[in-house]
């Protein structure tokens, strides 16, 4: 039985010996596959003229499928366009602003769950609740992606604010989020932030007006909204974001501000949920209507109006 397990331990000891130098190849083949992606990328944004800078960040990482988990395909289940009354009052205000940064909270890090449906509402609710009370109030992600009746999770989900009007959202101290969807529901934290209501910018699964978008981030402090993302988005590091392609939306975002001084029409600044190594600290800018920006774009509504 000694000399079995002996052989055993050889075994294991130089199986671990012989993977060592493969695990350590691929990751050097990765980083060369990634050195050369931005070797291309640099290429092409200097020969296109383009207004951004890309370069490895915690995000690349991750594959797009596993930081990219807005799915329109499940939505939508509640919301109403946006009443007009509402856009006509708020269009004199936003546009006597050429430039406005609306309300947010700091960026966070979704890791490689792509639960960004429930940083992107989070956020949302995040900014409405800064522009009211002045405060960063800190929610749980984690409780969308492990409370929701919809079955929404890492692999993917969409924008539905319902659960913050019918429940409320615990804190991120006592629902800390831990990047993955195998645990159940906790049910033992207090349920501290509620909204009245909740409505589509325009409409769902499609991209709204800029001036609509606007409004909304003056009215209530910030947006959820959808995007398309790729290798370029991906590895985004500053400037203005104009490397424009079709593809339909995979992630979602928070938009808290614009201007229109930016780009060839403008702007919007678009908060992100890749972490502070991502981005202008977690930040972008990226022109009006470029990779469907702006995609079922929604806020919440707090009670008492907003």
């Amino acid at each position: 039985m000694k000399k079995l397990l002996i052989v055993f331990t050889l075994g294991v000891v130089f199986s671990c010996f012989l993977l060592t130098p493969l695990v350590y190849a691929q990751a050097a083949e990765d980083e060369i596959s990634w050195d050369e992606k931005l070797a291309q990328m640099r290429k092409e944004i200097k020969d296109n003229g383009y207004s951004f800078t890309v370069n490895y960040n915690e995000a690349c990482q991750y594959k797009l499928e596993d930081l990219c988990g807005f799915k329109p395909e499940l939505g939508p289940l509640s919301g109403i366009a946006a009443d007009n009354s509402t856009k006509q009052m708020t269009t004199v205000i936003f546009k006597q602003r050429s430039s406005y940064m609306g309300y947010y909270t700091p960026v966070k890090n979704q890791l490689s769950c792509g639960s960004c449906w429930a940083f992107g509402m989070v956020g949302a609710v995040e900014g409405l609740m800064k522009k009211l009370m002045g405060t960063n109030e800190d929610m749980s992600e984690q409780w969308l992606v492990d409370c929701n009746p919809w079955g929404w999770d890492c692999g993917g989900g969409f924008i539905n604010f319902n659960m913050f009007i019918t429940e409320g959202a615990p804190s991120e101290a006592c629902y800390p989020y831990y990047g993955d969807d195998y645990l159940p529901c906790n049910t033992s934290c207090p349920h501290l932030y509620f909204i009245y209501d909740w409505d589509w910018v325009y409409l769902p699964n499609v991209v709204a007006p800029v001036d609509d978008i606007k409004q909304a981030i003056m009215q209530y402090g910030s947006v959820a909204v959808g995007v398309y993302v790729s290798s370029y988005f991906q590895a985004y590091s500053g400037g203005v974001f104009n490397h424009c392609t079709s593809g339909s939306s995979n992630h979602c975002v928070v938009l808290c501000g614009w201007d229109d001084s930016l780009g060839t029409a403008g702007a919007w600044r678009l908060k992100n949920s890749w972490g502070t190594n991502w981005g202008e600290a977690g930040f972008m800018w990226i022109i009006y209507n470029c990779n469907r920006v702006g995609d079922s774009a929604a806020y919440p509504i707090p009670y008492f109006g907003g």
